[in-house]
């Protein structure tokens, strides 16, 4: 396995424990056959970002580094002139001094460097990205497999109430007085019982004198005027069947 390089970004967050680094690469560093170098010009840049106040320590850089460095079985790598001439060949104006040295340092020894700057790269370089592109490739994964696993699911209709023919319902009206009357809402004497509100011309209506439904057909009180009328005559008749005589007697 080829030995990694860190970059000086990696190394302040491989000893704050930052959750920014990449699964892949925090599992490397822990195999016990993987050899991790740091390059002396990390420690350079350690020490001129907190003489500026941009990183803190418990204790000064230049005592806690070495002991940090034995305890995560990190090993120095030392600058030579070849780093350095190399260094001076690097193209890349956005890269600084310790950039170049770290990555002529990964070229000129074979080394596979482990940063997450995107501008760290040179011909015959290897690089591993140290941010956290295992979560960003999980995650596509898991919505390719979801939008896989949707579309191979056949279209059953979702289940519900049947549709009417007709117009929509907010459309539908369902008053009382739009139903039908039904056939045992009729009088005996011939009328029915009106949907719509009765009024005293209307033919249907049950007090209507006459009408198209009531033609030639004796009201109610006409028929009782009839009856008083035959009871009439017929005390009548009988009177006139007695005699004078006989009615004064009574």
């Amino acid at each position: 396995m080829t030995p990694l390089l860190l970059d000086t970004i990696v190394l302040l967050w491989w000893l704050a424990g930052d959750g920014r680094l990449g699964l892949t690469l925090v599992h490397r560093i822990k195999l016990p056959t993987t050899r991790v170098y740091v390059s002396v010009a990390s420690a350079w840049e350690i020490c001129e970002l907190e003489r500026r106040g941009l990183v803190t320590f418990d204790r000064p850089a230049h005592e806690c580094l070495p002991s940090e460095l034995c305890t995560h079985r990190f090993e120095w790598l030392p600058i030579d002139y070849r780093h350095v001439f190399l260094a001076e060949t690097l193209q890349g104006d956005s890269l600084d001094m310790y950039d170049r040295l770290i990555l002529a340092q990964a070229a000129a020894d074979g080394l596979e460097l482990a940063t997450a700057n995107p501008k760290m790269r040179a011909t015959g370089v290897r690089t591993i990205d140290a941010t956290t592109p295992d979560r960003q490739r999980a995650s596509r994964a898991a919505a390719a497999a979801l939008k896989r696993l949707a579309d191979s699911r056949p279209a059953f209709p979702r289940p519900g109430r049947p549709r009417r023919a007709g117009p929509p319902p907010d459309a539908w009206e369902d008053a009382p007085m739009d139903r039908p009357v039904p056939a045992w809402n009729a009088f005996p004497w011939g009328g029915t019982v009106s949907a719509g509100p009765t009024s005293p011309t209307s033919p249907t209506s049950p007090t209507s004198p006459a009408g198209p439904a009531g033609a030639g057909e004796p009201g109610a009180e006409q028929r009782q005027d009839a009856a008083c009328a035959r009871q009439l005559r017929i005390l009548m008749d009988g009177v006139s069947a007695l005699g004078p005589g006989e009615g004064n007697s009574t």
